[in-house]
């Protein structure tokens, strides 16, 4: 009798440790998918932070904020380099695309809470020289590491929204725009 006693105690203790041993590797491989995403949700931050200094030089130059020739030459690159980091070229577009529009957007922001002396005297650094080349890089480099969060993990899901929202903190950006570009982000996938 005693000897089922210590060994039902003891298969509890080997039950607890097993239960400790799972959940600390699910939860280094759950830290791991985190800070993966948290990595690609801050690129698509960057991106994004670049979009006041394109307001501000394009109003100064008495540029249109949409440029319909610049935007298919981004995602004519989209696509390229989504075939070659083997996303989803559709996906890849759509993401991109969301982008460009969520960009419009802050850019618009931006123009309507400046003042005219605001614009006329801001020091915006120049978008083919600095801006572009940055968010092309910005651009290449979050495709790679989407990439590899997709062969890693599958998908972003929709339960890293909250993570997602404290990543994109632009303050021209307003909550519907990021749930587009979130539910846009979900949508990327790897060609079959």
């Amino acid at each position: 009798m005693q000897t089922r006693s210590i060994q039902a105690h003891k298969f509890r203790h080997l039950v607890v440790l097993l239960s400790f041993l799972f959940s600390t590797s699910a939860f280094a491989a759950l830290s791991e998918q985190q800070e993966a995403a948290t990595a690609l949700f801050d690129l698509i931050n960057r991106r994004l932070s670049y979009m006041e200094d394109v307001a501000l030089y394009k109003a100064q130059r008495n540029l249109p904020i949409e440029d319909k020739e610049r935007e298919a030459v981004v995602i004519a690159n989209t696509a390229q380099s989504a075939a070659t980091s083997g996303i989803e070229v559709a996906s890849a577009e759509h993401f991109f695309g969301t982008q460009i529009e969520v960009a419009k957007f802050i850019q618009r922001q931006v123009l309507e809470m400046h003042s005219a002396q605001q614009i006329e005297t801001a020091t915006p650094r120049d978008l083919s020289e600095e801006i572009r080349p940055e968010l092309n890089e910005l651009g290449d480099t979050m495709l790679e590491l989407t990439s590899d969060y997709l062969k890693r993990y599958g998908h972003v899901t929709v339960d890293q929204r909250g993570l997602f929202d404290q990543q994109i903190d632009n303050e021209y950006l307003q909550a519907d725009q990021k749930e587009v570009l979130f539910d846009a982000l979900v949508g990327l996938r790897l060609t079959d």
